[in-house]
């Protein structure tokens, strides 16, 4: 794999995002909207709630996650989405690793989120770790005309071929209009993790691929011009077998592009940049995907975006340098490592896209 250097200075950024910016060129006048993804790193209230496994997130845990570090992290949390953009907040936000509606409540009332009056979509899911994907999108820039919570059942001859049965976060489905221009098809994913093992755990991704593959490919079979964002955290790398496998978007032709195929920005990003969303063990890799369809890549389509307006926030302030036995780097500044208390944003960084929508 490719040595990782991410840059410790602010992300420089062209364009503008959300409703009020706007880019000519020639006779066409651009509105540029911006969607991010965010594995926000266990973001759970303090209250031990029956049937969940979410004890190690009370004040009596070994963690000690109490009230004062609970609202910090909603604070840090707002601090990193005010950055993403040098003017305006996302117009939508993805988001991955949230215990509940509650806490999602908590975090749009941040004074620094409170302008774009965010909405909420979220549902439980069965996750054994009691958490789950939710979207928040501002009502002036998105509005959803459909919404579901699109299951993960496991054969048994997958959920049970590690020591205990497994159950995973729902993904996310959100239908809307962008902008009162076109509709745009949103899937918030966050796949099964790594934690009993990369291998052992293949059977697990591939699923999730299969059923969000099968989600795509009914919306293309439909429209094949249907505009598609399919993000977060996949917990594979951009080569991994489950999204190359099994969902097998494109990852060179994004200037060829072909409408009904889909199109991995993140693998151009991180291969061709040299820029990761996550670093585990010196190692720098893209966990964090943005996938697109093809129609998206066309610059005569209502809303379109290209290769190189997907970027990771990797600011200065959301990396922590280290010096130890592993050697020295940068690593994302997250809030806890094991037991131990950082006080961080999240163990990974923020990945972002432009779109841009036509006004003629």
């Amino acid at each position: 794999m490719k040595k990782i250097f991410l840059p410790v200075i602010g992300i420089f950024i062209i364009l503008y995002s959300c409703s009020t910016a706007k880019v000519n060129s020639s006779h066409t006048s651009f509105i540029v909207s911006t969607i991010a993804f965010y594995n926000v790193e266990n973001l759970f209230d303090t209250i031990d709630t029956p049937n969940k496994t979410d004890e190690e997130f009370t004040p009596s845990s070994v963690k000690n996650w109490n009230t004062t570090k609970y609202h910090q992290k909603l604070k840090s949390l707002s601090v990193v989405f005010d950055s993403i953009d040098g003017k305006n907040l996302p117009d939508i936000i993805g988001l991955e690793e949230v215990e509940n509606r509650a806490v999602l409540e908590d975090l749009v009332k941040e004074p620094l989120l409170a302008d774009a009056n965010y909405q909420i979509i979220h549902y439980e899911s069965p996750d054994f770790r009691g958490i789950d994907n939710a979207l928040l999108y501002n009502p002036k820039a998105f509005k959803p005309i459909f919404q579901r919570a699109i299951a993960i059942h496991f054969p048994d001859s997958i959920g049970k071929a590690i020591a205990e049965e497994k159950t995973t976060r729902d993904i996310l489905y959100v239908k809307g209009i962008l902008h009162n221009t076109d509709t745009l098809h949103i899937f918030v994913n966050h796949w099964t993790s790594m934690y009993n093992g990369e291998i052992a755990t293949i059977p697990f991704r591939v699923w999730c691929a299969t059923v969000l593959k099968h989600e795509t490919d009914s919306l293309l079979a439909t429209d094949r011009n249907a505009n598609i964002i399919a993000g977060g955290d996949f917990n594979e790398h951009v080569t991994g077998s489950a999204i190359h496998g099994v969902l097998r978007p494109d990852s060179s032709q994004y200037e060829n592009f072909v409408p009904g195929k889909l199109y991995d920005l993140s693998h151009y990003l991180f291969t061709e940049k040299e820029i990761g969303s996550y670093e585990y063990k010196g190692k720098w890799s893209s966990l964090d995907h943005i996938i697109v369809s093809g129609s998206l890549l066309n610059t005569d389509n209502k809303i379109s975006t290209e290769k190189d307006l997907m970027r990771v926030l990797n600011n200065d302030f959301l990396l922590y340098h280290y010096n130890n036995q592993q050697g020295k780097g940068m690593r994302p500044n997250r809030t806890y490592g094991g037991n131990k208390y950082f006080g961080g944003y999240s163990d990974h960084l923020p990945v972002y896209l432009q779109l841009k929508i036509k006004k003629v």
